[in-house]
């Protein structure tokens, strides 16, 4: 009698839609876990969706680099060519610098020239990924339904419970992670009940800076509330430009432009530095909903995270623990919350939560908000495992971090309430340089025709093309007065105009709006944010020559452009067409 022979069980079909850093990592953790416990499994990467938009650097900790090594990708030797010293905390003058683990932490980015730090990583785990056995599609995934298999089906590929729709392919699988990103479409018409954590709207930018080479350079900087809005501003040294995040609940472009400016003002920034991109960065902010399903699992930022973690660690580690969760209990939705949810997730759901209310309250905290942290640091209890920290770090963790950080909030509101001789603005602020004017314009024409106006009149004159350098100029050197269009590249001259009024610099200095929108509220928002006048273009020369004139009003010395002064002309007369009057571009 012939033996029976068994047919080998049929591999488990699992899908992983999304093909950045955490999809990549969870099909490499599912092909190793499964070999481990010698179960056959089949892996579909898909990798087409908006996950690949996220173009930022990478930080790799000892961590970091240690769970890769567990997924068998190890980091090329030339990534470490290019450490960080460490973190420097900044509120206004007061800083806290905190090193990175003397292991050295790596700064991975290749831009301009080549990929991003991000990509260079994914580009690397879906490489080792595909080594392993897993096939790599690159198209976008439109809908994954759940449709059983008609009764009779013969096993292989027209087996599993989900079917994968992807433009106008479809196969079906046992299992689907979802690892699309903070960036990516989820939700209802991928994993019906699925929700994203909490999102914060922040933006991204690449700077090109001179001289980034030069000492001190090597440190991350985080300003804490450089203006209304954004909650903190990092600086990221990368080796050939500088890359900066805007964090907040609703940080826009010009937001993050502005801080920019600010930045580049106070010293944190070259004078000189340039916007070479600038874009939107959703940020994970807490812990998503229902992660966990039939035959489902969410991983990465589709599951958790916070702004302030800039480390990979926590990333690679919820996607292994997915793996390692779906291949010890199958899809059960009940085993599948408890293996993944309950025991591998609830702590650093936990520090995602705490380490957002933290970043808050340290945003609130203005000048104590530097040592806050190393109070936390102090207190040397230790973060939760394989979080990888905050910003990098390994400490502090996120319960001393929040309290600390709430009592420092506490303490400057109150302070505030009553404030010393200390802390109360000194009584004059810096002179401005009384024959120095500044005109921002990004007409070339109208800046030619306006400097030569004002020079013809015996004043200096410095123009600006665009309004990235003008708030380090007028730190430094503050001018007479300021001659500002309200359409500029990046933000909008009523913003500027605001915040100069509102520094101690350059409150008093005067700043002149001008604008070819023809737009009436526009006056009214001008002389709001603190403009002295506003003319609309072409600009008149004997009306802005009046404004700047009516100026040596101020009891400081006069300028040149007043009656006397050197160079000094009587303006044309008001009636018919002035001598030498030109058109100065609308805008």
């Amino acid at each position: 009698m012939a033996e029976e022979v068994k047919e080998p069980p049929r591999p488990q079909r699992i899908g992983v839609v999304g093909g950045g850093v955490a999809g990549s990592a969870a099909a490499m953790a599912l092909l190793l876990s499964a070999r481990r416990r010698q179960k056959p499994v089949k892996v579909t990467l898909f990798t087409a969706g908006r996950e690949d938009l996220d173009e930022g650097p990478v930080l790799l900790t000892p961590e970091c680099r240690s769970r890769l090594a567990t997924l068998g990708v190890r980091a090329p030797a030339g990534w470490a060519e290019h450490a960080l010293a460490g973190v420097e905390l900044i509120s206004g003058a007061h800083r806290t610098r905190i090193p990175y683990p003397a292991a050295g932490t790596w700064l991975v980015d290749g831009y301009p020239t080549g990929p991003s730090g991000r990509s260079l990583l994914r580009d690397l785990l879906l490489s080792a990924a595909a080594r392993a056995g897993a096939t790599i599609l690159r198209r976008q995934v439109d809908g994954i339904q759940h449709q059983a298999p008609l009764a009779g089906m013969p096993a292989g590929k027209g087996a599993g419970d989900f079917v994968v729709r992807a433009g106008g392919w479809r196969e079906r699988f046992d299992h689907t992670l979802l690892a699309t990103g903070a960036q990516g479409f989820t939700g209802p018409q991928l994993f019906p009940g699925h929700q994203l954590p909490p999102m914060w709207q922040g933006a991204q930018a690449r700077l090109v800076e001179p001289g980034l080479g030069v000492v001190g350079r090597r440190w991350l900087k985080v300003i804490f509330r450089p203006q209304r809005g954004v909650d903190a501003l990092l600086l990221l040294p990368c080796e050939e430009s500088t890359f900066a995040l805007g964090i907040g609940r609703e940080v826009s472009g010009p937001d993050l432009c502005q801080s920019l400016m600010v930045a580049a003002r106070d010293g944190h920034l070259s004078e000189g530095f340039e916007i070479a991109s600038l874009a939107p960065r959703p940020l994970p902010a807490g812990v998503g909903r229902g992660l966990v399903g039939p035959g489902r699992i969410a991983v990465g930022q589709a599951a958790l995270g916070s702004p302030l973690q800039l480390s990979l660690s926590p990333l690679l580690a919820v996607s292994t623990r997915a793996a390692s969760a779906l291949m010890e209990v199958g899809g059960d939705p009940a085993a599948l919350r408890r293996a993944y949810v309950d025991l591998s997730l609830d702590p650093l759901a936990r520090d995602a939560v705490r380490a957002t209310r933290a970043l808050t309250w340290l945003s609130r905290a203005g000048r104590r908000a530097p040592r806050a942290v190393q109070k936390a640091l102090e207190a040397r209890q230790p973060p939760t495992p394989w979080t990888g920290g905050l910003l990098g770090l390994g400490a502090p963790g996120t319960r001393p971090l929040l309290s600390h950080a709430r009592s420092a909030a506490w303490m400057t509101w109150l302070e505030d309430l009553v404030p010393s001789m200390d802390s109360l603005p000194p009584a004059t602020a810096p002179l401005f340089e009384r024959d120095l004017y500044y005109l921002v314009d990004d007409d070339p024409a109208v800046r030619e025709s306006l400097t030569d106006l004002l020079e013809s009149q015996g004043a200096q004159v410095v123009a600006f093309s665009d309004e990235s350098a003008l708030f380090a100029a007028a730190a430094r050197r503050p001018p007479t007065a300021v001659i500002l269009d309200v359409v500029l590249q990046w933000v909008d001259g009523l913003r500027l105009c605001a915040e100069l009024k509102r520094h101690p610099s350059t409150a008093r200095t005067r700043v002149v709006m001008m604008s070819g929108l023809g737009q009436r509220h526009l006056r009214s928002r001008a002389l709001a944010a603190g403009a002295e006048a506003f003319l609309d273009k072409p600009v008149v020369p004997h009306e802005l020559l009046e404004i700047l004139i009516r100026g040596d009003a101020d009891p400081r010395p006069p300028t040149s452009l007043g009656p006397g002064g050197p160079g000094a002309v009587s303006p044309p007369p008001s009636t018919g067409t002035p001598a030498g009057e030109a058109a100065y571009g609308p805008h």
